[in-house]
């Protein structure tokens, strides 16, 4: 399978958390910013970096990033700034745009220029802190789309001594086992062997419905 290509324009906390984890992950990435400070302090990471001006669509696509699949605009604190490189990345051709937003007016305004998302990071990870608070199990959540989250919990008690083709999580619940931790500094193992008892002290990385993650406790009841 082709590997997706990103552009990421905005090097801020956000959009330079964005770009050095899809690099770190193997991903092709373009990272753009205007200030080169920002731009240095991730080309240790990244090897496709510029400092340009994103707003100015001939130097994007000098740059390549009509080629892209994605693109993430990382800047989202000035409205007609995002405006002008949302109708750049649109003018370019690029499929998919996500766009980081102030509030939820800003947010309003870029979905009806043809963001494909808007996000909200402040809110999104305030929401994040609550649901893993809500129950013990949960480590790390992250929010997918609307339908989907991706997270890391510990095994619920009842698991315990259970292979994950005894427990049925997919038919019985519609949990997705993706990967296991053998203990908290373990890297994560993708090719589990479903025979095997699970153990108190494993975490699990799992993909859920967020329906199923809004029922309070829903992990420790199981």
């Amino acid at each position: 399978m082709e590997k997706k290509q990103y552009a990421v324009l905005g090097l801020g906390r956000f959009g330079s958390t964005v770009a050095t984890t899809l690099a770190k992950y193997d991903c092709d990435v373009i990272a753009l910013d205007k200030d080169m400070e920002c731009v240095e302090r991730v080309s240790r990471v990244i090897e496709h970096v510029a400092c340009v001006d994103f707003t100015n669509l001939q130097q994007l696509r000098e740059l390549g990033v009509g080629e892209c699949d994605v693109a993430i605009l990382g800047s989202g604190d000035h409205l007609e700034e995002s405006i002008i490189a949302l109708m750049n990345l649109q003018e370019l051709g690029v499929p998919y745009v996500i766009v980081k937003s102030k509030n939820k007016r800003y947010r309003e305004i870029l979905l009806r220029m043809g963001a494909n998302e808007v996000v909200l990071p402040e809110k999104e990870m305030g929401l994040r802190i609550a649901k893993n608070l809500i129950s013990g199990d949960l480590i790390d959540l992250i929010g997918v789309d609307n339908e989907y989250s991706v997270v890391e919990m510990n095994v619920p008690k009842s698991w315990v001594g259970k292979s994950l083709i005894e427990l049925q999580l997919r038919s019985r619940y519609g949990i997705n086992v993706v990967g296991i931790r053998r203990t908290i500094h373990d890297s994560l193992n993708i090719n589990m062997d479903i025979n095997v008892p699970l153990a108190k002290e494993q975490r699990l990385v799992v993909i859920v419905e967020n329906e199923i993650l809004e029922k309070n406790n829903y992990f420790s009841d199981l």
